[in-house]
């Protein structure tokens, strides 16, 4: 009889794992200093990143949900720290950009999340970066095929 795998043995478990812990960390942080969620630091980041942004393309760019996406914009421009126009090529599309006020956010944001990931990198040695670097551009990959 075969023995049961443990959640713990599973690779994606564990990537899942590491995801949910860093991204607590990630919004505590956000939190406690800018008043943020998670999907607001990264549409707003996507957002200022860019002149202008459709709902669709964050959709795309971030990998996250359409209706997370479009709920976290609402927020935003409630908040005022985004603005949208109606795309003049697709009258059906709104652009997105931040406010002044949304991009002194991002700006006063950006160099503590920097910092974070600066911390994150130095966790780990060079080789160890480059494996795991290269580790995760092979399931990224993998996580393509459907054929196995």
């Amino acid at each position: 009889m075969t023995e049961p795998l443990q959640p713990q043995q599973f690779l994606t478990y564990r990537l899942a794992f590491v995801q949910s812990r860093l991204n607590r960390q990630a919004l505590r942080i956000l939190s406690r200093n800018f008043g943020l969620t998670l999907s607001e630091w990264r549409v707003l980041a996507l957002i200022s990143g860019s002149k202008e942004t459709s709902s669709r393309s964050l959709t795309e760019i971030s990998t996250m949900d359409k209706g997370l996406v479009s709920r976290t914009i609402k927020g935003l421009v409630k908040a005022g720290l985004l603005q949208g126009r109606t795309n003049t090529a697709d009258h059906r599309q709104y652009l997105w950009s931040p406010t002044r006020k949304g991009h002194a956010l991002y700006k006063a944001a950006l160099p503590v999340m920097r910092k974070r990931q600066r911390y994150l990198r130095a966790s780990l040695d060079e080789t160890q970066l480059h494996h795991l670097l290269s580790a995760l551009s092979v399931l990224e990959s993998a996580a393509e095929k459907t054929d196995f």
